[in-house]
C-alpha cells in the first residue's frame, strides 16, 4: 500500500504538472496519463479526481469521466484494480467524490445520471448515513420539478440519517416538500425530534417556516 508520504509527493508533483500544463509546456496526453496512474494508485483523492474532472471537461471528452467512474466505483470486477481495499473488501467512493461526479452531471444537465450517481452511492455502506448526499437527492428532485420523489426521499433519509437534525429540517424548509406533508406528518416530525433528543436551539419562528407552526398549532389538542 502505498503511504500518505508517497501521496503528498505525487499531490506536489501534479500541481507543477498543472502548472505546466497551463502554461502550454505540457501536453494533454501527458497530464491524463498521470493523473489516471495517481488515481490508480489514490482513488479516494478527491482533489486529483477534480482535477481530471475538469481537464477531460475542457476537451469536451465526457465519456472518459464516466467510463472512469463506472470502471472505478460501479463496476463488478474492479476489486483487483481500482478503488481502495480494507479487511479484503472494496471500499466505495467517499462523499467528496460523489459529489464532484454529481456536479459533473448536472453541469451538463444530465439530471437522470446525477440522480442515478447519488442513488447508487446511498446504498454503499460508506456513504449511505451521509447526511450531505441524502439533502443533495432531495434538492435535485425538486429543482427537477419531483417534489413527490424529493418526500419520499425525505422518510427514507431520515430511517437512515436519525441523528441528523439537519435532514430533520430539511423538508420542513423546502415549500415544495412541506406542502406535500399534512399537518399531522408534521407534527410528527417535529415531535419525534423532540423525543430523539434533537433539539432546536432557538425559538421556533427563527426555524421555521409561519405554515408549519400554523400546522403544529391545528394539529394539537387544545
Amino acid at each position: 500500500d502505498c503511504s500518505w508520504a508517497e501521496e503528498e509527493i505525487l499531490m506536489n508533483y501534479v500541481v507543477l504538472l498543472m502548472f505546466a500544463f497551463g502554461e502550454g509546456a505540457v501536453s494533454f496526453g501527458a497530464v491524463r496519463r498521470w493523473l489516471l496512474e495517481v488515481m490508480d494508485q489514490f482513488p479516494r483523492n478527491a482533489v486529483v479526481f477534480n482535477l481530471f474532472v475538469q481537464t477531460e471537461e475542457r476537451y469536451g471528452l465526457s465519456h472518459r469521466v464516466r467510463s472512469y467512474w463506472q470502471r472505478a466505483w460501479e463496476g463488478d470486477n474492479n476489486k483487483e484494480t481500482l478503488g481502495a481495499v480494507r479487511g479484503g473488501a472494496k471500499l466505495g467512493a467517499t462523499p467528496s467524490l460523489v459529489m464532484i461526479m454529481v456536479r459533473f452531471e448536472l453541469r451538463r444537465e444530465c439530471v437522470p445520471r446525477a440522480l442515478g450517481v447519488l442513488e447508487r452511492a446511498l446504498t454503499k455502506g460508506e456513504t449511505r448515513h451521509c447526511a450531505v448526499l441524502w439533502r443533495v437527492l432531495m434538492d435535485v428532485h425538486v429543482h427537477s420539478g419531483k417534489a413527490d420523489a424529493a418526500k419520499r426521499v425525505y422518510f427514507r433519509a431520515i430511517s437512515l440519517c436519525a441523528w441528523s437534525k439537519s435532514i430533520w429540517l430539511h423538508a420542513l424548509r423546502v415549500p415544495e416538500v412541506r406542502s406535500l406533508m399534512s399537518d399531522q406528518e408534521l407534527s410528527d416530525v417535529v415531535d419525534t425530534m423532540g423525543s430523539k433528543g434533537l433539539r432546536v436551539r432557538a425559538m421556533l419562528e427563527e426555524v421555521l417556516p409561519v405554515d408549519v407552526l400554523a400546522s403544529l398549532k391545528t394539529s394539537r389538542p387544545s
